[in-house]
């Protein structure tokens, strides 16, 4: 039988087996020593056959053959086995609690190393799978010392997976890296796990390590999958290398993926075409981004303002108008309205611009609101609504003209006016808030800058300069100069009505 099972005749080979089973099992009410081993030889022999019939797949032919022989027949070293056997039966029927209960026993016989191996293995995938992750966790660590390599492996992966799972990704790194450097390992199984890490570094964004780990993931074998190119093209877009990341990108989107994971790669293409200055095919990313999902905001107004930079500027007022109607209550929106506006007042139609600074002016981002309360504000100055555009003036300066160019332009006009009206002090204050003003970084660009000179009578000429360069350096010398012109009328005419006060009335 022992024959006939090694040289691969293995049902032959339980046949015998199961004739010498039969034959001692005849002999069994017989006294003396020899009789005894002769039993425990049989017990050998049904162990055997169940070990044949487990491999056939016939767990309960396996474990009523074990039933046949007495327990007391049972040898010492053939525990461990019988315990694997039953533990193995137990998993293949579902009854995990048995299975446990059996792999413990073969740990404690500890006799034969593969067999305690396999129950090291088999306890952990259990604790896993009742979602004891923590014992699950402890049992792969242990174990991995004494397994086999392919065993080994298998542990690897699902000890480095829990850790991931547990939020340890320092912890699965060092576990999983091992593993997919091991060159006797399946290129599948390593592409799987640098797959895995480069998924962990870009989640922490290490760009650079992850791109790295792609590099390995790419150099596995000829099979890309969709989910790497991906995350290739997302790793060269965030580390700012545009070039490679359109091209992983576009090698996605010719697996013709889904349209979520279609919509994120024209986002991520377009991104970089703007970045690189290529505003008609960038148009075009953005169009298609619009087309897989009408409702993308963000790709709407990158479009107009796409369209603006290359010229296009009836057709980018167009779709200003649109992110303008569609989105009312998105953050942008403001921004979007200044910039409907402010192509509405180039082509001279004043109403339509208006309208838009009004719907700008209501924006929660103070940059875009202050520039559209300006102009609203210069707008009721042309009318010549003075009185109205002071009050716009001075409630978008608020009286303190740092923080912005628009209070700053704003402080400029209301001085001015203030200045027309005789209300010299008022406007004095305002130009010395200005002069107060510390130089901001080199280069700034002055909103409004000029100030107005005022004659004699305290009538004022000149008018605020818009958006001529210059620091703010220059902005408040110019303010301070203003403030002593206007300190020196008014201390002149303060002595002219002293003077005129003190006259003595002459008498013929």
């Amino acid at each position: 039988a022992e024959f006939l099972e090694k040289s691969g005749h293995g049902k032959e080979a339980s046949a015998r087996y199961e004739k010498g089973v039969k034959t001692a099992l005849a002999l069994k009410d017989k006294k003396g020593g020899g009789v005894r081993h002769l039993l425990e030889a049989a017990y050998r022999a049904s162990l055997r056959v169940a070990a044949l019939r487990f491999g056939e797949g016939d767990c309960a032919g396996a474990l009523r053959m074990l039933a046949k022989i007495p327990r007391e027949s049972e040898p010492e070293e053939a525990r461990a086995e019988v315990a694997s056997l039953r533990a193995e039966c137990a998993l293949r029927g579902g009854d995990d609690k048995e299975a446990e209960l059996y792999f413990r026993k073969v740990l404690m016989g500890g006799r034969l190393p593969a067999l305690a191996a396999r129950a090291r293995f088999q306890l952990a995938a259990i604790a896993e799978k009742r979602g004891d992750r923590e014992e699950a966790l402890r049992r792969w660590e242990d174990a991995l010392p004494l397994l086999p390599a392919r065993l080994r492996r298998e542990a690897r992966l699902r000890a480095g997976q829990l850790k991931r799972a547990l939020g340890d990704s320092a912890g699965a790194r060092a576990l999983l890296l091992p593993l997919a450097r091991d060159r006797e390992a399946k290129a599948p199984r390593r592409r799987s796990v640098w797959l895995l890490l480069a998924g962990d570094a870009a989640a922490a964004e290490r760009w650079e390590e992850a791109e790295k780990f792609l590099d390995e993931w790419s150099a596995q074998g000829p099979s890309i999958s969709l989910e790497g190119l991906r995350l290739w093209a997302t790793v060269r877009f965030r580390a700012g290398r545009c070039p490679p990341a359109i091209e992983a990108a576009h090698r996605a989107i010719a697996m013709k993926p889904g349209p979520p994971a279609r919509l994120e790669l024209h986002r991520m293409i377009g991104a970089c075409l703007l970045r690189a200055g290529q505003y008609d095919e960038a148009a075009e990313a953005l169009r298609e981004v619009i087309r897989l999902d009408p409702g993308a905001a963000d790709a709407l107004l990158g479009l107009a303002e796409t369209l603006e930079r290359i010229g296009k500027e009836e057709k980018a007022a167009g779709i200003y108008a649109e992110f303008v109607e569609l989105h009312p209550g998105n953050p942008r929106r403001g921004e979007a309205a200044l910039r409907l506006a402010r192509l509405r007042m180039k082509r001279g139609e004043g109403e339509a611009a208006l309208a838009a600074y009004r719907i700008a002016a209501r924006s929660p981002l103070s940059r875009i609101a202050e520039a559209a309360r300006y102009r609203l504000a210069r707008s009721l100055e042309q009318a010549g609504k003075a009185d109205k555009a002071l009050a716009a003036y001075e409630s978008i300066s608020g009286g303190k003209p740092g923080g912005s160019r628009w209070r700053r332009a704003a402080s400029w006009r209301a001085a001015a006016l203030l200045e027309r009206r005789g209300k010299w002090k008022k406007a004095l204050a305002l130009y010395r808030a200005i002069a107060k003003l510390a130089p901001s970084a080199k280069g700034e660009v002055s909103a409004a800058k000029g100030g107005a000179s005022a004659g004699k009578g305290g009538e004022s000429g000149g008018a605020v300069a818009e958006g001529k360069p210059g620091g703010l350096a220059g902005e408040a010398a110019q303010a301070a100069a203003r403030a002593r012109q206007l300190e020196g009328y008014i201390e002149a005419n303060r002595l002219r009505d002293k003077e005129i006060s003190e006259q003595k009335p002459l008498f013929r």
